[in-house]
């Protein structure tokens, strides 16, 4: 697989990616990878957008985890 198709410059190319890594068996280890290194391009089905935004939700949602602990405890 040429590796530019992973570094679209269009939403087409975006869409193109993912119909790449529908199928691949290491799709979630790849996006991992990508998400805890700050790649750029399309890794996992995911662009490097979504993968911040979803970084940030977790940071969110363990905060509120925390939160809600502590007025527990």
């Amino acid at each position: 697989m040429d590796t530019e198709v992973f570094f679209p410059v269009s939403e087409l190319g975006v869409l193109q990616a993912r119909l790449v890594c529908t199928g691949c068996p290491v799709r979630v280890a790849c996006r991992e990878w990508a998400a805890a290194t700050g790649q750029y391009g399309v890794w996992g089905g995911t662009t490097r957008e979504e993968r911040a935004a979803q970084r940030h939700a977790d940071i969110a949602a363990a905060a509120a985890a925390v939160d809600n602990w502590a007025v527990a405890a």
